[in-house]
């Protein structure tokens, strides 16, 4: 069962950018919680690797896009192990876009959408709660 619980947004801290030594910056700043919705083909690969190097990724959500869902659901879940942070959750969207037909791009990323890469199977699986959950 998902909780929002750790989606509140943590306490404000203070900047660390100082203007000088004697002269520090006052202003606060919110930490947010990171959610990164994508369509993992090789392109979002990339984004999503840059994405999970920030400390407060806390979820990711998968649609249909540049391949079917069931492979990039697989395909997220894949790239965040690759990263070293198997923590993280991965939740599975959409299977179509709400007003068009899915139009997917085999050709461009390969039939797993990560054109071969041979990143290794996941030892986790992808959360049972539909993304959408994830993002209210």
């Amino acid at each position: 069962m998902l909780t929002t619980e750790h989606r509140l947004p943590r306490p404000t801290a203070r900047c660390k950018m100082a203007r000088s030594p004697s002269n520090p910056c006052e202003c606060a700043v919110a930490q947010l919680p990171v959610i990164f919705d994508c369509d993992p083909g090789k392109d979002d690969a990339f984004a999503l690797l840059l994405a999970l190097a920030v400390p407060d990724a806390l979820d990711v959500t998968a649609v249909a896009g540049n391949v079917p869902l069931r492979h990039a659901a697989r395909n997220a879940r894949r790239i965040v192990d690759a990263s070293g942070r198997g923590d993280v959750p991965v939740y599975a969207g959409c299977s179509r876009p709400i007003l068009h037909e899915l139009f997917t791009a085999e050709e461009t990323h390969g039939l797993d959408g990560l054109g071969g890469s041979g990143l290794p199977e996941s030892m986790h699986a992808v959360e049972d709660d539909h993304a959408i959950t994830a993002l209210i």
